[in-house]
């Protein structure tokens, strides 16, 4: 480890290295060695900075690491930030590329572009989030096989996902749509067979609405097993309808309701019932689920137990 440099009359010109000679003393997945620089130039009060990170030879989970480098750049870090990440490099026999700029441009922040690739893995996305917390862009993610991620999570992964999230802020209202499709995922103990979405919701922040469905096969999760869950939404100016059914644990789940906008939005409970060898718990009547900022209140939920 070194630092070197001046600070005086409101300037700064520092340098500092550290060298990490065995990896395995970071985590024990690790191997090989690495060195860390950063310099600050500029003003004191608003610096910028650079941060390099250089692997030429190392292992992660056993995996050869070639000529990593990652290199984090940010400008006037306290006055208008603006940062830039790029990195480069070659993992297990694939090559690794990244290019990520994001500033802040009054109180909002825009990610100008997001593009990066490992193997079969990429992603790729552009938006910006105001102070007002509406959003607008679109990230999309493709994965051939996530195991081309392993050795930088860590963590044994796999499956196949391709995934689209666009936001929309047309007329101040926030509009979401998020599409995916997951084959065979997993990531270390979990695991999940099947995902498939298609959903769109409209005016998030004021009269939302609903629409699509979504479907999970098998999720593995905490030594738990839900075998199945499907979600289906249809809005209408009005409502939203929708339906829920799930098999976990041996129950049959079923759910029905509306979710009515309004001050505060709530959720019309129609009917609730979950059965298992021969028990039933259900709603003894309709219920509402009225959605006060942070608080949900109930209103006539009464539930009953048969068998």
């Amino acid at each position: 480890a070194g630092l070197d440099g001046t600070m005086g009359d409101g300037r700064i010109d520092m340098r500092a290295a550290l060298a990490l000679p065995d990896l395995s003393q970071v985590d024990r997945q690790l191997a090989g060695a690495a060195r860390a620089d950063a310099h600050a130039t500029g003003d004191m009060l608003d610096p910028n900075v650079t941060l390099t990170v250089a692997a030429p030879r190392a292992q992660a989970m056993n995996r050869p690491i070639r000529d990593l480098r990652l290199t984090v750049d940010a400008r006037t870090v306290s006055s208008a930030p603006a940062v830039t990440v790029t990195a480069g490099g070659d993992i297990d026999g694939k090559a690794l590329s990244a290019d990520i700029a994001a500033r802040e441009e009054g109180r909002a922040w825009v990610l100008d572009r997001l593009a990066a690739r490992l193997g079969s893995v990429s992603a790729e996305g552009q938006g910006r989030l105001g102070a007002d917390r509406l959003a607008t862009g679109r990230l999309a993610v493709s994965a051939g096989n996530l195991d081309d991620l392993s050795p930088l999570a860590l963590t044994r992964l796999s499956g196949s996902l391709r995934a689209t999230v666009t936001a929309d802020a047309a007329g101040g209202r926030q509009s979401v749509a998020v599409q995916g499709d997951g084959q065979r995922l997993a990531f270390g103990a979990a695991s999940l067979n099947i995902l498939r979405a298609d959903i769109r919701a409209a005016d998030l922040y004021g009269r939302p609405r609903l629409d699509g469905q979504a479907t999970v096969d098998r999720l593995v999760a905490g030594g738990a097993t839900v075998e199945r869950i499907e979600l289906r939404a249809a809005g209408a100016t009005d409502a939203t309808d929708i339906t829920l059914a799930a098999r976990a644990r041996g129950f049959a789940l079923a759910a029905a309701g509306r979710l009515v906008p309004g001050t505060p939005n709530r959720l019309d409970l129609a009917s609730f019932t979950a059965t298992r060898a021969g028990a039933r718990i259900a709603l003894a009547r309709p219920a509402s689920l009225a959605f006060e900022g942070a608080q949900v209140r109930t209103e006539r939920l009464v539930v009953a137990l048969q068998g």
